[in-house]
């Protein structure tokens, strides 16, 4: 049976909410403040664990309260944590959040951890990467791991689905390799080293389609642009005309980690078979479930909660 396995980042958010930001040099008494555990990396691994996909993550926490509460938190919710090790010298990668009363937020993120993830102990947590197995990733951890990930478990015959965000180049080598990229259009621009906007309408049908085209062209196999509410522009390379796969209609509460929610779902989808324009369907409901509750990894979906969402018809908002 294969496996799914996600390489990335775990970080400890610290939320404060204030009425305003103060400016420099001044003290303000803040509203509220909470801890929640994020990163792309752990929001993926959590989504995949509440579909009871059995996850398997790879990454570092420092060896300090919050790598301790992270790990724990990650075996509560059945994702193998083999391939997370606590390190020492190393804070846990950390988020300092700061978040006004109108919604606009500042954010300051310290990798710590994270950044202690190198080439070779991440590819001796994958040793056991075989040909089918489907391996989740993001671009927030050094840039040198990742591409020798990818060429690891590539040449392994396992399937790469690549987050890129946030926003970098990809080489085309490592585009090559790639299986499933899925950007929203912004980083799709980037990723494939084209300056955001270009010549078709940003936002727009044809905007986003193009995007998906221009990533099939740079060499991965099959592009999926995020556009939101609006759901998902998918092309193959067997079938390169870019379609759009409507999302669902919710009421939405906090977007914090829909794209994580996405390629959870997405990768669940295809490890159970499902065809590409069938998996992103099931991913934009993942995504749309995770919004209509707070928080990231607190509010992911479960199994039974997806299909009874599924089984609705609910669909679609375009």
């Amino acid at each position: 049976m294969s496996s799914i396995w996600i390489v990335g980042s775990l970080n400890v958010d610290l939320v404060m909410k204030v009425d305003r930001f103060p400016e420099a040099g001044e003290s303000l008494i803040g509203e509220s403040f909470e801890t929640f555990l994020g990163g792309k990396g752990g929001n993926q691994a959590v989504a995949l664990a509440r579909l009871e996909a059995a996850p398997r993550m790879v990454g570092r926490v420092g060896a300090d309260q919050f790598g301790t509460r992270y790990l724990e938190a990650l075996r509560r919710e059945n994702v193998d944590t083999r391939g997370v090790r606590q390190v020492e010298g190393f804070t846990t990668g950390t988020a300092f959040i700061e978040v006004e009363s109108t919604g606009q937020n500042r954010i300051v993120v310290v990798p710590g951890a994270n950044g202690a993830l190198d080439r070779e102990s991440a590819l001796a947590d994958l040793e056991a990467v075989r040909a089918g197995d489907l391996v989740l990733m993001q671009l927030e951890i050094p840039f040198e791991t990742i591409w020798a990930v990818i060429a690891f478990v590539h040449e392994r015959g396992a399937t790469v689905i690549m987050d890129p965000a946030p926003a970098a180049r990809i080489p085309e080598e490592v585009m090559s390799r790639i299986g499933w990229i899925t950007p929203n259009e912004h980083e799709a621009s980037i990723a494939a080293g084209r300056e955001p906007g270009g010549q078709e309408g940003p936002g727009g049908e044809d905007g986003l389609g193009g995007a998906a085209r221009l990533l099939l062209e740079k060499g991965c196999a099959g592009a999926i642009v995020k556009a939101g509410s609006r759901g998902a522009f998918l092309a193959t390379r067997d079938d390169p005309e870019p379609r759009h796969i409507p999302g669902f209609t919710v009421d939405a509460v906090d977007t914090t980690a829909a794209g994580d929610a996405f390629n959870g779902g997405l990768a669940w989808a295809l490890s159970r078979g499902q065809a590409p324009d069938e998996a992103v369907r099931t991913a934009n409901a993942v995504a749309a479930l995770s919004v209509t509750g707070m928080g990231a990894q607190t509010a992911m979906p479960r199994r039974s909660d997806l299909e009874h969402f599924l089984a609705k018809g609910r669909y679609d908002r375009s």
